[in-house]
């Protein structure tokens, strides 16, 4: 059984049906399904790897402890947040703060690539944005 993805494709219709999934050999064969359509977008292998597992983690975040068990053991991924299910839960008020940190950090990068350069030469520049404030 052969698994190929529209270019254009939901995360739900993507990752959705890999959180159904309870046998090794279909995990293995989805997983590859999931690298394959990555790669069409210019990633290596290696970088397709890590951002399906990343995806397929966060996505089992959107499910109960028994599926989110399930699809870390059978994708060999975690959670990129919450980390393992096996490991130590984060309470509410923690899921918060690393959402803060990690839309402060998301900011930081944003800025930085929207900051002009140094340089006098106004063709190396790069023209922020209308409205632009810099970082949070």
């Amino acid at each position: 059984m052969s698994i190929e993805f529209t270019e254009q494709i939901t995360l739900g219709d993507k990752y959705g049906p890999a959180m159904e999934i309870t046998e090794q050999e279909k995990a293995d064969e989805y997983s590859e399904a999931c690298v394959s359509h990555t790669m069409r977008f210019g990633k290596s292998r290696e970088e397709a790897e890590s951002i399906e597992k990343i995806n397929i983690g966060y996505w089992s975040g959107y499910y109960g402890a028994e599926t989110r068990e399930r699809v870390e053991r059978l994708f060999r991924c975690v959670h990129p947040i919450f980390g393992s299910i096996k490991g130590p839960r984060m309470i509410a008020t923690e899921v918060l703060q690393k959402g803060i940190e990690m839309g402060r950090e998301a900011a930081n990068v944003r800025y930085r690539q929207l900051t002009p350069t140094r340089s006098r030469s106004t063709r190396n520049r790069i023209p922020l944005e209308r409205g632009a404030r810099g970082i949070l």
